[in-house]
């Protein structure tokens, strides 16, 4: 989703996380920037660093490390990476892994 600021990307995120919540199903947010994740949070929103949970959830080569940890972060949710464009490639890619 791209917009300007002021459009209702956040709004649009409330919407999407009540209809999963409706079919038992999670949203989960992942955001470069701390200021956008409390925002989210504010909105009731599970959201969390994107660099915190590389960093914990990925050995020295960034593929990432099964753990039950990661299985409960991210298992039977939908997870959006909020302003892909600021996460860098290594970022990505072990999200992606």
């Amino acid at each position: 989703v791209q917009g300007i600021a002021g459009a209702g990307k956040s709004f649009l995120f409330e919407l999407v996380d009540q209809a999963l919540r409706s079919h038992c199903k999670e949203l989960l947010v992942l955001a470069p920037q701390n200021k956008l994740i409390g925002d989210l949070q504010e909105r009731g929103i599970a959201a969390r660093s994107l660099q915190g949970v590389v960093l914990r959830h990925t050995d020295q080569q960034g593929r990432a490390k099964a753990s039950p940890e990661l299985t409960a972060l991210m298992k039977g949710k939908l997870v959006i990476l909020e302003e892909s464009s600021m996460a860098t490639s290594r970022q990505f890619a072990a999200l992606i892994d």
